[in-house]
């Protein structure tokens, strides 16, 4: 075998030699490939958090609008003891609509505690509201019991919590 191998060194070289440039061909078209996939996954990764940083200004808009509603319903209810009889008929947010704000919120700005401050204060607005609004419809909310002190206090810091996560999702919104 060592004797035909001398004999036929050259033949051997030269098919060595194609075999080279046949594997390095096949290398160059398997590396082009994998190139264009890489171009490819790259331009899709920029598209989808070009998708991603527009969905997250949209919640951000989204988040201020539904503070706005709240802070607006705010504004029409009642703080006056002589404005009680408002109460009776004030139409507020649904539960539904807290829990949007929760998830917006999160969303957007992780957690902050304005943001659990503002969902206390509104539940808890809600609630008294609710209650003041079924013994109207019973025999009569006894005014004597409500305390128009913790009410305006619950009303303001409300209104303190949802102003500040206004403006930090008004940040988010218009980046």
């Amino acid at each position: 075998m060592f004797d035909w191998l001398n004999r036929n060194a050259a033949a051997v070289q030269a098919l060595a030699s194609v075999f080279s440039v046949i594997t390095t061909i096949v290398l160059l078209g398997i590396t082009r490939q994998y190139v264009k996939l890489t171009q490819e996954l790259a331009r899709a990764a920029r598209e989808q958090l070009k998708f991603q940083e527009r969905t997250f200004v949209s919640e951000g808009a989204q988040l201020v609008t539904l503070v706005d509603v709240f802070l607006g319903s705010l504004k029409r209810i009642p703080t006056k003891e002589s404005e009680g009889d408002q109460l009776r008929t004030a139409s507020l947010w649904k539960h539904s609509d807290i829990t949007t704000f929760g998830s917006l919120a999160a969303t957007v700005l992780g957690t902050r505690t304005e943001v659990q401050r503002a969902i206390q204060r509104l539940n808890w607005i809600r609630t008294t509201a609710e209650k003041v609004q079924q013994a109207a419809q019973a025999d009569g909310h006894r005014w004597q019991d409500f305390s128009w002190d913790d009410w305006n206090r619950q009303v303001g810091e409300a209104r303190t919590a949802l102003q500040a996560v206004r403006a930090d999702a008004q940040a988010v919104a218009t980046t």
